[in-house]
């Protein structure tokens, strides 16, 4: 009687560890075929001065062929603001390193913007000093631009157990010989104070399916196919 009652408590623990393994498998086997992977944005606004800062892992180049290509390490940064006549640069400290440059303008964005190749983020604010001009002497002020993300938002694992789930005719009719035909794009968003990501997989012959994910509850709150 004390074995059956055991067995009894002991059932539903093994399941939950068994799907937990199975969620982790399925994620795990479809990581390496991301090609793109946003995984943080920095944001601060002061006056007429906004500035933002993207932390993506891409391909480069970048092409949505269902190809996995060679990966970047890369933060995007780029400076917002009412007068683009002038030129601007920014310094800032990154993982406890100095990094600097001139910003260069971008007239169909209307930003002025420069890429730097960095490994990952350790902090949740970058500190950014904001020079009128190529010469960095006098900062004309400073931003301090915060992570959107809080404790809640997704891992990239979690969103890739989500889309193997969801997804699964999808994921196994691109699976051939224990290969995946295709590629993923995953980029963190962040509308209205709240995180989502976009999640598309690119199959061989240019065919997405793109699907809108809640970035802290993991619902898909969209599908498309094109």
């Amino acid at each position: 009687m004390k074995k059956i009652c055991v067995l009894t408590l002991l059932l539903p623990v093994l399941l939950l560890i068994s799907l937990i393994f199975v969620g982790c498998s399925s994620s795990n086997s479809l990581l390496q075929y991301v090609s793109e992977y946003r995984s943080d944005i920095f944001m601060a606004t002061e006056g007429k001065y906004s500035i933002f800062a993207n932390y993506y892992e891409r391909e480069n180049p970048y092409k949505a062929d269902g190809h996995i290509g060679k990966k970047e390490k890369s933060l995007e940064v780029a400076l917002a603001t009412e007068d683009n006549t002038k030129n601007y640069a920014v310094t800032f400290m990154y993982n406890g390193v100095k990094q600097q440059n001139i910003l260069y303008y971008d007239s169909l964005q209307m930003i002025h913007s420069f890429i730097f190749h960095l490994d990952s983020p350790k902090d949740n604010t970058i500190s950014f000093q904001i020079f009128e001009g190529k010469q960095m002497n006098n900062a004309i002020l400073t931003l301090h631009a915060k992570s959107v993300k809080n404790n809640n938002v997704l891992s990239l694992n979690a969103i890739l157990s989500i889309l193997a789930k969801n997804e699964k005719t999808l994921i196994d009719s691109l699976m051939q010989n224990k290969q995946f035909l295709g590629e993923i794009h995953i980029r963190l968003l962040f509308e209205e104070n709240y995180c989502y990501y976009y999640v598309s997989v690119v199959d061989r012959k240019g065919k997405a399916t793109s699907l809108l994910v809640d970035g802290e509850l993991g619902e898909i709150l969209a599908k498309r196919e094109s």
